[in-house]
């Protein structure tokens, strides 16, 4: 049995998600600070480059802004592809979505037209 401190258990299951699937990324609070104490996230940024750790003001409501636009593009994409889905069947009324965030991420908006 391997004995891992908890830092050490943590950096290793994000470096295996980061591994795994290239569209995961981490949000971090001031990890490139000269004063962070975390050991959890340590070399993730050379290993996996720093467009995918993405390191936030040590302030919770820009982390949680960061994933909630986040949820909000995924949200997007999942309506677009329910949208192209639905498109096929003869009797839906017309139908529009629209997903936006005020932070910049770009926002998905979905139009399907009835069918004729």
């Amino acid at each position: 049995m391997r004995l891992l401190s908890y830092a050490e258990a943590i950096r290793e299951g994000h470096a295996q998600l980061l591994a795994r699937d290239p569209r995961v990324f981490l949000i971090g609070q001031g990890l490139w600070s000269p004063w962070y104490a975390g050991g959890s996230l340590e070399n993730l940024d050379c290993e996996f480059g720093r467009e995918r750790l993405l390191d936030s003001p040590i302030a919770e409501n820009a982390v949680t802004g960061l994933g909630i636009g986040a949820a909000v593009v995924f949200a997007g994409t999942a309506l677009a592809s329910a949208a192209n889905a639905a498109q096929p069947t003869r009797s839906h009324p017309p139908a529009a979505a629209r997903a936006s965030t005020t932070s910049g991420v770009k926002a998905t908006t979905v139009t399907v037209p009835p069918i004729k």
